[in-house]
């Protein structure tokens, strides 16, 4: 488990009430969002899904980008060259990286592969965060021994 990914100091960790605007999805496929999930040990957080209904087609999955403090939608079950081309957006390739239309976490997604448009809306991703607080304790004062009295031996 790499600590630094799941580490819960002021990063995000979870999702909460995911919502999503659809203006088109593909016949072929349906969203499911994923309103309370939490981080993954390899610290993978996934949003939501766009899942195919047959086989043969991709899956996209949205996921939080923490270092880049963005979602980005990733393609699965491709070939590597169709993964490479649809994160640099080329090839007809479409939708990886996202576009902010509030500080409050509201993405535009548009995802397309060269046959078609898959999906086109927003998606909201209300996030958890936790922040690690530290306290310190000092003291003041003599520290050098002192005789009580009545605490004496006799000898």
């Amino acid at each position: 488990m790499d600590e630094k990914k799941v580490a819960r100091n002021g990063r995000a960790f979870g999702v909460n009430r995911v919502e999503a605007d659809t203006r088109y999805i593909d016949k072929n496929y349906r969203l499911r969002c994923y309103p309370e999930n939490r981080i993954t040990q390899t610290g993978l957080l996934e949003v939501a899904a766009l899942k195919p209904k047959r086989k043969g087609l991709p899956e996209f999955v949205f996921r939080w980008d923490e270092n880049a403090d963005t979602l980005d939608v990733d393609i699965m079950e491709v070939p590597d060259d169709v993964r490479r081309s649809f994160r640099r957006g080329i090839h007809g390739y479409a939708g990886h990286h996202t576009k902010r239309v509030s500080k409050d976490k509201v993405f535009e997604v548009s995802i397309r592969t060269p046959e078609r448009e898959i999906f086109c809306g927003s998606v909201i991703t209300p996030l958890h965060r936790e922040l690690e607080l530290t306290a310190s304790v000092g003291f003041r004062g003599d520290l050098r021994a002192r005789k009580i009295s009545g605490d004496t031996k006799s000898g």
